[in-house]
């Protein structure tokens, strides 16, 4: 498959924001790219939904503070000790590999955060802790697309966990994860999580 190839898929894909689409056009990417040249695809998946996600720096840090602080606010509804924004933007702080901050901007606007790092109950190389899209940038399937853009750039296997009371998020995370292969559920309790979660390999 040619890299032509994979451009006609991109505009079909662009057209109809077709999840098979977007897998095409990784797949094919992986076949002709080596992974040191993985961003080259993490490209496609940027034009395909007008979202880009890079690593947070300092001048990020006042609108992540906001933002953690509205992600905060949503969080108390269903958890006596949400996320306290400055002590989470502290214990992320410096250039860690393990621990690390991605912004998702869209028109050079931040509209979300992912924050990862290495605490698994599954021997994951990747956790997913606090994951966050603008209200106003909602139900647009920027959070999908971000999600596809994070596994592009970072592959490995990623272990989710979401409050039991937290059906929206563990509905979110269900709903894209089990498109992948090497997707698990686990039962509740099994893990010594007391919780939902969710492992997938990418």
């Amino acid at each position: 498959m040619t890299i032509y190839a994979c451009l006609s898929i991109l505009q079909y894909a662009t057209k109809d924001r077709s999840d098979e689409a977007l897998r095409e056009i990784l797949q094919h990417l992986r076949e002709i790219h080596s992974d040191q040249n993985i961003s080259d695809y993490a490209f496609f998946l940027r034009l395909v939904s007008n979202l880009r996600i890079r690593r947070a720096d300092q001048k990020d840090r006042n609108q992540l503070h906001e933002m953690l602080k509205a992600y905060q606010a949503e969080l108390t509804t269903i958890c006596k000790e949400p996320v306290n924004p400055t002590q989470c933007l502290s214990t992320y702080s410096g250039d860690n590999r393990k621990r690390f901050i991605l912004v998702f901007e869209k028109k050079k606007e931040l509209v979300g955060f992912c924050f990862i790092n290495d605490h698994s109950y599954t021997g994951a190389d990747y956790s997913i802790a606090e994951f966050y899209i603008e209200p106003l940038y909602r139900r647009q399937s920027l959070g999908k697309h971000a999600v596809s853009q994070i596994f592009a750039v970072y592959p490995g296997k990623y272990e989710v966990r979401q409050l039991l009371k937290n059906k929206p998020a563990h509905h979110f995370w269900k709903s894209i994860l089990s498109q992948y292969k090497g997707y698990c559920d686990y039962e509740l309790g099994v893990t010594g999580f007391d919780g939902y979660l969710q492992v997938v390999r990418v």
